[in-house]
């Protein structure tokens, strides 16, 4: 059996959640396509407070009203998506990586309390790799050079959202 290292860094974090919120705001009636669910993407999820539905078959997401107000009390500007109270955000990230999933409620409670996080680092995690996993090819767009302003992560991003919405 092999082992699958996966990461976790702010940074990636931050451009899902940029890229997932300009996606799901272009038409706030309608529903979209999801995007996938890699790490960084399930806590941007989490973060905005994403609503998921299975439609036709395929997963739709949609934003909630106050998405906003809801990244500006995680520590996180709207407009640029980036952190603008390093404490909230580390409580943020605090709570992700010991529960695996973040309830806005519990973030609040800890912010009353003046909890005092640790600094968020990276999060690296080891699993073993199913058998599809092991020898399914590598996507065609990892293969590919990301735009030079672009982080790798954000390009395969880009590219998925292309391809959902001209299917």
């Amino acid at each position: 059996m092999a082992w699958i290292t996966s990461s976790l860094t702010t940074e990636d974090v931050l451009e899902c959640v940029g890229v997932l919120a300009r996606h799901l705001a272009l038409h706030s009636e309608r529903r979209h396509v999801a995007l996938g669910y890699s790490p960084p993407m399930r806590f941007a999820l989490k973060l905005l407070h994403v609503w998921d539905k299975r439609t036709g078959g395929r997963d739709t997401w949609s934003l909630p009203g106050r998405w906003e107000d809801r990244l500006e009390r995680v520590g996180v500007d709207p407009d640029t998506f980036e952190i603008i109270d390093q404490a909230r955000w580390n409580i943020a990230w605090d709570q992700w990586h010991r529960t695996k999933t973040f309830k806005m409620d519990e973030h609040n409670i800890a912010i009353a309390r003046e909890t005092i996080a640790p600094l968020a680092t990276p999060i690296v995690e080891e699993r073993w790799a199913t058998p599809k996993q092991k020898t399914a090819p590598k996507p065609r767009s990892y293969e590919e050079e990301p735009a030079e302003d672009e982080s790798p992560y954000t390009t395969v991003l880009r590219r998925s959202i292309k391809k959902a919405l001209n299917r």
